[in-house]
């Protein structure tokens, strides 16, 4: 498929819905803001948009066209926004760095921002960007037709995307790629972060609706799931309808102490049930591994974490929920 095919087609793009979910940007925050990649795909469309030698000031030309060619409109604000951001994450985190828990100041700030981004129209489609040549052009085509007219939103979703992502770079210990790189005291601050790793969201939610939510919202369950009905909102009345039951009171009161435990049983009552396809899903540890490899780039720390997530799955066929799952399922399937 060529450029002009994907532009013109955008259900030829994989994308994981049509309305990306406040609770899905805050859980996948990290591989979601990740944009490295974007900006290096958008300095070289920049390149090739300039006659040989020639800057962008000194091509009125380029500036001209920013008014009628949604690509290059998308090139020019990501890339000053971006410039932009550089300095303004330098003092946020000179700023936090006095703080005693720098790591989690810095979640916080992230956590404010998406907030923030959640408000703004074109921020519903932002995970149909991939690291290809076709989302990004896809994604400007959209973002143009809901900001061109406007340029106080175009600045400010720009300027709070760039900020996000760079925040992002920071707790995923990149920092140091753009000169954010923290004193040796801070680094130990952010020592959770700066060996690539961070709990997932999920795992750390304190009540099991938020917990669940999370976790079935993951990518993980779409690939894995073999019926395309079952999408966010079957799973979040799934959710309500299970902590509704008479087993609601005691998932919450399990979820105090043992929430990971609570969450492998659902996701093995699920697989138990038939509704992820035998040949992704084949094992708990395929499942487990599926769940958690976007959070766990190093594969001892993945092998581990994954392990003992599909370990507590396997005590889901004694659960006390487990039939109540299946029988849920089979209304629908």
């Amino acid at each position: 498929m060529n450029t002009s095919d994907a532009i013109n087609n955008p259900s030829s793009l994989a994308t994981r819905s049509a309305n990306v979910s406040r609770e899905r940007l805050q859980a996948e925050a990290d591989r979601l803001f990740s944009i490295g990649w974007l900006i290096k795909r958008l300095m070289n469309e920049l390149r090739s948009m300039m006659l040989p030698n020639e800057s962008v000031s000194k091509h009125p030309m380029f500036f001209y066209s920013l008014r009628d060619n949604y690509e290059r409109w998308f090139v020019w604000n990501m890339l000053h926004s971006h410039e932009k951001t550089l300095s303004k994450v330098r003092e946020i985190l000179l700023v936090l760095s006095t703080k005693d828990d720098m790591a989690q100041e810095v979640m916080d700030e992230r956590k404010r921002a998406i907030l923030l981004f959640v408000k703004m129209i074109a921020s519903k489609r932002w995970d149909m960007l991939q690291d290809d040549d076709q989302s990004w052009r896809q994604y400007a085509k959209i973002a143009y037709s809901t900001m061109k007219s406007d340029t106080k939103t175009t600045s400010q979703f720009f300027d709070t995307v760039c900020y996000i992502a760079m925040l992002t770079e920071v707790l995923c210990g990149r920092a140091g790629d753009y000169y954010l790189d923290p004193s040796d005291a801070d680094k130990l601050k952010l020592k959770a972060f700066l060996g690539g790793t961070q709990a997932p969201a999920f795992l750390v939610a304190k009540t099991p609706e938020v917990g669940l939510k999370q976790l079935l919202s993951g990518e993980w369950f779409s690939r894995l799931c073999r019926n395309a009905d079952f999408d966010d909102d079957w799973c979040e009345l799934l959710v309500d309808e299970l902590l509704k039951s008479e087993h609601g009171e005691m998932i919450a009161d399990e979820w105090k102490d043992r929430s990971q435990l609570m969450m492998a049983l659902v996701v093995a009552s699920l697989k138990d049930a038939g509704i992820f396809k035998k040949v992704l899903a084949s094992s708990n540890l395929s499942v487990a591994t599926e769940i958690l490899t976007p959070y766990y780039p190093d594969p001892k720390e993945l092998k581990k974490k994954a392990s003992t997530f599909s370990n507590y799955m396997g005590k889901a066929k004694t659960c006390f929920f487990h039939d109540w799952v299946i029988n849920y399922v089979r209304q629908f399937d």
